[in-house]
């Protein structure tokens, strides 16, 4: 079993969100990207040029995964690699830390304070 954070641990928050970004997207077309010889970071609206940090540190967690697992992801049966999705979701989802209490306690003190802008409605002519 890959441990995943370990791999990605260390990279800034965005870099480790944008490779854990394609290396899901890898498990998730794998067949489609070997198939048609396509790269992963290619033909994206989302992330369409990602740094050379970024593509990277994704292909490092796919060596990773698929080294760990003895199969490459086009080998992998649908129930494995709905488990490494999950995975490397549950990963992505912990990447931002907790915000302490002092924090939450100053967020919502800023929203008390403040003030909903005053919007004024015209009043309409009556037809004659």
């Amino acid at each position: 079993m890959i441990n995943i954070r370990a791999v990605v641990a260390g990279f800034p928050i965005a870099v480790a969100r944008a490779a854990l970004y394609y290396a899901s997207r890898y498990f998730k077309q794998a067949s489609y990207f070997e198939k048609y010889d396509k790269d992963i970071f290619e033909d994206d609206g989302l992330y369409s040029d990602p740094s050379e940090d970024v593509r990277q540190l994704a292909l490092r967690v796919i060596q990773c995964i698929e080294s760990a697992e003895g199969r490459r992801a086009t080998e992998l049966d649908d129930e494995t690699a709905l488990r490494l999705l999950d995975d490397i979701i549950e990963v992505e989802q912990e990447l931002d830390p907790e915000a302490d209490e002092e924090t939450r306690a100053r967020a919502l003190e800023s929203m008390r304070s403040m003030e909903a802008p005053s919007v004024r409605v015209p009043k309409r002519s009556s037809p004659t």
